[in-house]
């Protein structure tokens, strides 16, 4: 058997069965390789590299002898775990009595990444530079692969393009074929000096490097290397130069990575994202990764608050931006999202924020609906069949023809076989398939299409499978719509609508009917709140029962509907309440107060008052203690059902002046016109925490605090926590933040030592006056690495600790200290974004800093690169700690140094640094470089 293999397909090695793949996956003059994985484990898998089975017998011999020769270097070298380049490990070879043979063998990993080539080859189809850090990254990882293989007593003699791999993902670097493999044994004399792979680097890569980046070949002199024979003095001057470049990339990386981080962790805003894009064609001209889904959430985000503001425009330029960093590679919520925006139709309908939201959030049935009902208002649109089947997959998961294309699809067939008489039943029944009627009487369950398909045995039998496959999904999900209207379900009727609609996205007049469901609803807490004033009963009634939505025409009577209809009718006809008393204390409560529709007393009966009293006073007691709320609405409406609803609303009231989504302006009061007066008390309370509520919104919290002081006093416990948080924040909290924001000192403030959030703002404030006097160090001492240090560090420490507070803040579980946080965000976020900035910034600058002084000794070109960006970055530091701009002395600085750094002649500059002062604190550098 072949390769000793106990399976046509698979050989045996010397360790481990290997299965292998059909067809080599490379082959070239040192034999053939193939996919292999391993038998008896699974997850091993590799390459297998054999001699060419169509060879002469020199041939199979040469390369039999080849590829043995690259197993024993890849044995000796065993991967050279850790070094920033590797070669692959051997797995296995065949039986040692196979060598130089057609049998002959070897295992090994499979590179990661794609051969430097191929990646040169795409970047000129492209148009596109290479990437400048892997270059340099493959460099310096060869030099210190070079140096772990020849300790090792193996040269790779074999320096191609085509021989070296790169990972992007992982940043790693891997050589393959070392079939031409040189040994340095005591066997082997070493008549080959060991810098020969070094010169083989210099000649193979040379040309590379002047066509992929000729700026690194000039940077790095690669020339003086070139057509020399190389020794230990210029392979270390070539390594120390590829060295230093390989820190300045990867500062340059460190830094736009830094500016992109800043973006993403400030507020999303459209110039932000425009400067992202900026950051990133830098990155990609260097070749370093970038944070994609962090930037597609930013991307995300300011859509959403695009479409809050209502600024469709914003919501356009935002799409724009990430097709252009992202190109082809989005998802399918973001291709809906630009043709969205390619429609006037779309972009302008009031649903389409609603649209937008659904398809960033893959809620695929809700976006459908969504677009059903934008594509209702109009004639059928011409989007409408391009976008729906791919929304419909997703919502459905499955490829099932949807009924109104399988009509269609049959409609062509019956033209194509000139079927006039089919073509007569097809054509009503598309036109009439996307009815825009808003009426409730059409029926969309009136399906003709299902009956054809039914009764008629004629049809093409590919079809109509294919349509009664879909139609028998349609009728699971028409069951799962019937069982949630029978049981009045409104969550599981409305996602069932949603469902039934992608089931068939064309049929329109389903979102009708799901509107008269959602009026149902509103009917009946009409219903239950009864009428505005007592003097309109039976106006009021009669009104409800006229104007009852029909809905049950289409989707069935149900009992509990047919029983309330019923009560209502004969209530109108005078039968005593009394008597309906099951379905009234159910639907409408306050009936209970009269007799019949007729009487003339609409008050209770006077039995009740000493019952209502003591249930009133026990509801009023909890509202004022917030306590036992539930136990006394549950009593209410056990005991006096008429009166629930509106304790209840006034219950739901009060809850909804701590609700971070509800604006007090929009907020109704409660109607009280039947309410007794033991509840006056609440109302009144109520409006005074509604007023506070706006004053907040206005950033008034002085009369905020003062509005609520009554009430405090009264015993009100909402009232007085609102009051307390609002005096902290107005006398504590809102002066550290505002001297935190400005830097300076501020009046002795005294936090309560339990108030633990308050101490961690004071905490932050005392590092900030910390962080004043370094700065003031530096202007006093000049730029030092120490005391670039300290501001690194101080203000990192602030930044993580406000991050730290706000985030304790915005999940407290108390909602007044929440809701007064976010009225105060605007305050909050202007320090959050000063602090990250002035964070970015002190990093680069020390880490500039840090280059310019333990670099090696580079040109005076790179060490005015390098001031510039030192200034430039304490610059912007200055810019946000120092408020006062008169104040500032760093951008006096950094523009010196520019008109010195830039002029024309040596005599400009010599005028220029003489006319200098020996404050600015690179004047000593300026002297040397110039005059030395």
């Amino acid at each position: 058997m072949p390769f000793g293999g106990h399976l046509a397909n698979s050989v045996q090695g010397s360790l481990y069965t290997w299965q292998i793949g059909d067809r080599p996956i490379g082959s070239g003059d040192a034999g053939e390789v193939y996919a292999v994985v391993c038998l008896e484990q699974p997850e091993l898998s590799g390459v297998l590299k054999r001699p060419a089975r169509v060879a002469t017998a020199g041939t199979i011999q040469r390369q039999a002898v080849q590829i043995a020769q690259e197993a024993h270097a890849l044995d000796l070298l065993n991967g050279l775990t850790g070094r920033k380049a590797h070669p692959p490990r051997l797995l296995d070879q065949a039986p040692d009595y196979t060598r130089g043979t057609a049998n002959y063998f070897m295992v090994s990993e499979a590179a990661s990444g794609e051969a430097l080539s191929t990646m040169l080859s795409r970047a000129h189809k492209a148009g596109k530079p290479f990437p400048r850090r892997v270059i340099i990254t493959v460099l310096d990882a060869l030099f210190d692969m070079f140096s772990a293989a020849h300790q090792a007593g193996v040269l790779w003699n074999d320096v191609k393009l085509e021989h070296i791999y790169w990972d992007n993902p992982s940043g790693s670097v891997s050589v393959i074929d070392w079939g031409n493999a040189i040994f340095l044994d005591d066997q082997h004399p070493r008549t080959h000096p060991r810098w020969q792979d070094y010169q083989q680097m210099v000649e193979a890569l040379g040309s590379f490097l002047q066509s992929a980046a000729p700026d690194l070949f000039e940077d790095l002199g690669w020339d003086e290397f070139h057509n020399k024979t190389l020794d230990a003095s210029l392979v270390s001057t070539l390594a120390r130069r590829i060295s230093y470049q390989q820190q300045v990339i990867a500062l340059q990386v460190m830094e736009y990575q830094s500016l992109i981080r800043v973006i993403l962790n400030n507020e999303p805003a459209l110039e932000g994202l425009r400067k992202i894009r900026e950051y990133l064609q830098v990155l990609e001209l260097t070749g370093a990764p970038w944070e994609r889904e962090e930037i597609l959430q930013y991307s995300r985000s300011l859509v959403e608050n695009s479409l809050k503001e209502k600024s469709s425009q914003t919501t356009v330029s935002v799409t724009a931006q990430v097709w252009e960093i992202f190109n082809d590679s989005l998802g399918l919520p973001w291709h809906l999202l630009r043709e969205y925006c390619r429609h006037i139709d779309i972009l302008t309908h009031t649903a389409f924020p609603d649209l937008v939201r659904h398809t960033l959030n893959a809620r695929w049935r809700h976006a459908l609906w969504t677009a059903g009902t934008i594509a209702r208002g109009n004639p059928v649109p011409i989007w409408w069949d391009a976008l729906i089947p791919a929304m419909r997959q997703e919502a459905l998961q499955t490829q099932l023809i949807s009924p109104y294309q399988a009509c269609r699809a049959l409609y062509t067939w019956a033209k194509e076989s000139r079927k006039q008489g089919l073509l007569n039943q097809l054509e009503p029944i598309l036109v009439g398939w996307r009815v825009k009627d808003d009426e409730v009487d059409v029926n969309p369950f009136d399906d003709k299409f299902l009956e054809l398909v039914r009764n008629n045995s004629d049809l093409p039998g590919r079809i109509i499978s294919k349509a009664r496959q879909s139609y028998a999904l349609g009728e699971e999900i028409l069951r799962e719509l019937i069982i949630a209207w029978q049981e009045a379900n409104w969550e599981a009727l409305s996602k069932a609508f949603r469902h039934l609609f992608s089931w068939d996205p064309d049929r329109w007049s389903v979102i009708p009917l799901e509107d008269q469901v959602e009026s149902l609803k509103y009917w009946l807490k009409d219903l239950y709140e009864g009428p505005q004033t007592s003097n309109r009963l039976q106006q009021f009634l009669e009104e409800m029962f006229t104007t009852r939505p029909a809905v049950d025409r289409v989707l069935g009577p149900i009992p509990w509907l047919s029983a309330l209809n019923d009560s209502l009718n004969a209530i109108l006809q005078g039968a005593p309440i009394s008597s309906h008393k099951e379905v009234v204390t159910v639907y409408c409560p306050w009936l209970l107060h009269y007799t019949d529709i007729c009487s003339a007393d609409p008050r209770p009966p006077e039995v009740e008052n000493s019952v209502l009293n003591t249930l009133l006073t026990a509801f009023l007691t909890s509202l004022k203690s917030w306590q036992g709320m539930d136990t006394s609405l549950k009593a209410i409406q056990a005991q006096a059902p008429s009166v629930y609803p509106l304790c209840q609303r006034l219950f739901d009231h009060f809850q909804k002046v701590f609700s971070l989504n509800i604006s007090p302006a929009e907020d109704q009061p409660v109607y009280l016109w039947s309410l007794p007066e033991a509840l006056r008390e609440a109302n009144h309370t109520l409006q005074a925490l509604n007023k506070w509520r706006q004053c907040l919104a206005e950033q008034n919290l002085s009369e905020g605090s003062q509005c609520l002081e009554p009430f405090e006093r009264q015993g009100w416990v909402l009232a007085s926590q609102a009051r307390q948080v609002t005096l902290r924040w107005q006398q504590i909290i809102i002066p550290v933040l505002d001297a935190i924001r400005a830097l300076k000192s501020m009046d002795e403030i005294e936090p309560n030592p339990t108030d633990s959030d308050a101490l961690t703002l004071f905490n932050i404030y005392q590092s900030c006056q910390v962080l004043k006097k370094v700065w003031d160090q530096v202007y006093s001492s000049g730029i030092f690495i120490n005391l670039l240090e300290a501001l690194e560090a101080n203000i990192e420490s602030a930044r993580s600790s406000f991050l730290d507070w706000r985030v304790t803040l915005e999940y407290s579980s108390d909602p007044v200290e929440r809701l007064v946080y976010l009225c105060q965000l605007d305050k909050i976020r202007q320090i959050s974004n000063c602090l990250m900035r002035a964070t970015h910034h002190s990093h680069q600058a020390k880490l500039h800093f840090s280059l310019f002084t333990d670099g090696d000794p580079v040109s005076i070109e790179v060490q005015k690169k390098n001031i510039k960006n030192i200034l430039y970055h304490l610059a912007s530091l200055e810019a946000e700690l120092i408020t006062d701009p008169d104040s500032r002395r760093f951008t006096g600085y950094q523009v010196a140094f520019d008109q010195i750094a830039d002029a024309a002649t040596a005599e400009a500059r010599h005028a220029l640094i003489g006319g200098l002062t020996e404050e600015h604190p690179f004047y000593a550098w300026l002297v040397k470089s110039t005059f030395a």
